[in-house]
């Protein structure tokens, strides 16, 4: 839909896929810098926020470079997802559960990777693919908001007793 409208050759749509990826690829260890100086709180909260402004964003390109440039950024701040939720599962989970916490994390991103294609798909069709992007970036807004509010670390987090905060910290890596 968005190739044809934009009349984008072969080449110009590799171009927009690989900026995404190719930042995903350079900027997972600096993002990653990024969430261990600031927390996983406020790290997670900035990652995802900056995913979704980009997402949205997508909604005002006129070409083939602003895609490129947002794709860039989309995948800037999809990078930090992943480490993002290794260390939110390091400091809830005890070594022994890690493995299983982080994989269900894990499973949780890929589910959304299968279901988000399709729901985009019939919104764009529905109502044209710039409120797709918005849409996207609004829901991650929210995201946003609910991880802020819900998530903190074990030692802080008011939601848990006196009892769940006394069990001994044991990392997971």
């Amino acid at each position: 839909m968005i190739k044809a409208e934009l009349h984008w050759t072969p080449q110009q749509f590799g171009l927009v896929t690989s900026a995404f990826w190719m930042a995903y690829a350079l900027f997972a260890f600096l993002v990653g810098r990024f969430i261990d100086r600031v927390g996983t709180r406020a790290g997670f909260a900035a990652v995802l926020g900056f995913w979704g402004a980009a997402c949205a964003l997508h909604s005002v390109v006129a070409g083939v470079v602003g895609f490129v440039v947002f794709r860039f950024l989309l995948g800037m701040g999809e990078a930090g997802v992943v480490p993002a939720t290794a260390k939110a599962c390091a400091e809830w989970f005890p070594k022994k559960e890690c493995g299983f916490a982080y994989g269900l994390a894990i499973a949780g991103l890929m589910i959304g990777a299968i279901v988000t294609p399709p729901v985009t798909g019939k919104l764009a069709t529905a109502y044209g693919w710039r409120l797709a992007f918005l849409v996207c970036g609004g829901i991650c807004a929210i995201w946003v908001a609910a991880r802020l509010w819900l998530y903190d670390l074990p030692a802080t987090h008011r939601r848990i007793s006196a009892g769940e905060r006394a069990w001994p910290a044991r990392p997971c890596w």
